[in-house]
């Protein structure tokens, strides 16, 4: 289809602009997709996965190590299950979401009891599927209660599997992406420190090179 066409070519120009960029580290290919009125486990099984597929045998293409993050549906992020089943292709990542029910559904605060079963999920995915798992957003409302907690919990959990994870978002702009404030920064600048304490923690710069020749 032309939109097809148009959306290749997009990705095209995209890693033509991208690759060698200090701190592009990979792409992902559409987030959040949904499957409209279609039967989801048809569409994640027939449609998506194939569409995965192919998207990332063309980005590679271009660039042949690069790293490929594919995501499921909004509703996976809460239920940690996905009608995805595996792509073909080398050097893929899997990146769903982690997001509390309250999220999508409301709610007076956030359920951190919930987390560990959610990211455990995950990761067990990953490995029947021979992937890497990252995070690619977890977060939440700045006014819900307990937003703290539920951060630093996905922070717990992710330490314990190893794992890795990005929060959604970090921004000082006055307009809210979907209507939603879930940056740890707020508008004038300042930091909300409930969540900051959460998420603010040290990490190397930099990592010798182990030689395994020389370790015993």
């Amino acid at each position: 289809s032309a939109v097809m066409a148009d959306f290749e070519a997009m990705w095209e120009r995209m890693v033509a602009l991208q690759e060698g960029r200090p701190g592009v580290i990979g792409y992902e290919i559409l987030n959040e997709p949904s499957p409209g009125s279609m039967d989801e486990a048809q569409w994640g099984a027939e449609v998506l996965s194939p569409f995965y597929s192919k998207m990332a045998a063309k980005i590679q293409q271009q660039q042949p190590e690069a790293l490929v993050f594919f995501d499921s549906t909004g509703l996976s992020a809460v239920l940690s299950k996905t009608p995805l089943s595996r792509p073909d292709g080398k050097n893929l990542v899997f990146a769903p979401h982690s997001y509390d029910p309250s999220v999508f559904m409301g709610g007076p605060r956030f359920d951190a009891s919930l987390v560990a079963s959610r990211l455990e999920d995950w990761y067990s995915l990953g490995k029947e599927w021979d992937l890497p798992v990252m995070i690619g957003e977890f977060g939440g409302s700045a006014d819900r209660e307990a937003i703290g907690a539920f951060l630093e919990e996905h922070e717990k959990v992710l330490d314990r599997l190893q794992g890795h994870g990005t929060v959604w978002e970090v921004s000082d702009a006055e307009e809210r992406w979907n209507g939603e404030d879930f940056s740890p920064i707020a508008p004038d600048g300042s930091e909300r420190k409930e969540m900051v304490d959460a998420i603010a923690r040290a990490y190397p710069k930099a990592v010798a090179e182990q030689n395994s020749e020389n370790t015993s």
